[in-house]
Formats: C-alpha cells, sequence, structure tokens
C-alpha cells in the first residue's frame, strides 16, 4: 500500500460565516483570521470546528485501507488451500 494514496486536504470553514478563505499569521503563530468575517481562531479552535468534516475524511480513509488490504491479503493467500479470506 502506498501512504500517499491515502493523503487527503481537508477544506476547514469558519463556523461564522462558511469562508475557506484564511490569513495564517505565520507558520510559528498559532492563530487564524477569517479573510470573510475577521473572526480570529486559534489552529485548534479552527479544528474543533470543523470535526465532523475531519471526521468523516477519516473514516473514509480508514475504509480505503481496510478495502485495499483485504484486498491485498486475498491476493496474496489465493493459491491457499487451508486459508480463506472472508
Amino acid at each position: 500500500m502506498r501512504p500517499s494514496k491515502y493523503e487527503r486536504t481537508i477544506i476547514m470553514h469558519c463556523p461564522i460565516c462558511a469562508s475557506s478563505d484564511f490569513d495564517f499569521e505565520s507558520e510559528e503563530s498559532n492563530f487564524v483570521i477569517c479573510n470573510g468575517c475577521s473572526t480570529e481562531y486559534t489552529r485548534e479552535e479552527l479544528q474543533v470546528q470543523n470535526s465532523e468534516a475531519i471526521e468523516a475524511h477519516k473514516n473514509e480513509i480508514a475504509q480505503e485501507v481496510s478495502r485495499d488490504f483485504k484486498k491485498q491479503l486475498q491476493d496474496a493467500l489465493k493459491g491457499s488451500s487451508f486459508i480463506k479470506v472472508k
């Protein structure tokens, strides 16, 4: 399995105005400013506000990994008459 296959970019949205346009003051700074409504958030607050979208992406990736792993396991054990993968 290629780990890069499961990478995702999750677009964060402002909980006030639903904008996805943010100004990250700097990489070291912990604050983010929404360009739509000028509300300031910490990175952690923004992640909490977008936790449903993040969780949905995590579940999607988990299903893909599980499906791909099962397929690889079935392919690896294809010739075995002793081991069956359901």
